[in-house]
């Protein structure tokens, strides 16, 4: 290829497609980082699913092992996600009653080495949390963002996660 820009569909070897403008800065190198996810729209939707599955579950203690089938799949490599997950529920505060998303925005993607797809999404969402005032039980309703860190792998045209990161743990009651 030659310096300059070009307009491009590019399907990688997971069959996840990238569609956007590669910019060639010297002869033969190309950025796929700026290109788009072909199906983003699915994949905000299926995210969100994800978050309130993981926050409904963390919520109720229930381990890794009571919720991994909702996320094998054949060879899938779920090591990391268990430790994640099992990370954030231990140090999820016990206060928080529910949680849910409100809208999702992916504020950057990165296709890793081993051409996993990276995900870090601007996360709206409401909470319930309740505490104790002075001996009385008070209910706090709230709403909040926060960026929050996926990875996901891509099989058979469906994004699987595979790990997390920066999962909001503390929810204030002022």
């Amino acid at each position: 290829m030659f310096k300059g820009s070009y307009d491009a569909l590019v399907t990688l070897e997971s069959g996840m497609e990238l569609n956007g403008e590669i910019k060639v800065t010297t002869i033969g190198t190309t950025n796929l980082k700026d290109l788009e996810i072909g199906n983003e729209d699915v994949l905000k939707k299926d995210l969100a699913s994800i978050v309130n599955f993981l926050y409904e579950n963390a919520i109720k203690n229930k381990s890794f092992d009571d919720i991994k089938k909702e996320f094998e799949y054949k060879d899938a490599k779920l090591n990391d996600l268990k430790e994640s997950y099992n990370t954030f529920k231990n140090n999820l505060s016990d206060s928080l009653k529910e949680f849910n998303v409100e809208e999702i925005d992916i504020e950057s993607t990165e296709i890793t080495s081993e051409g996993y797809l990276e995900i870090t999404a601007d996360v709206d969402y409401k909470y319930t949390a309740e505490y104790n005032f002075f001996g009385d039980r008070e209910t706090k309703n709230k709403e909040d963002n926060d960026l929050m860190n996926f990875t996901f792998d891509y099989y058979k045209n469906e994004f699987k996660l595979i790990d997390m990161s920066s999962m909001t743990t503390y929810f204030s009651k002022y």
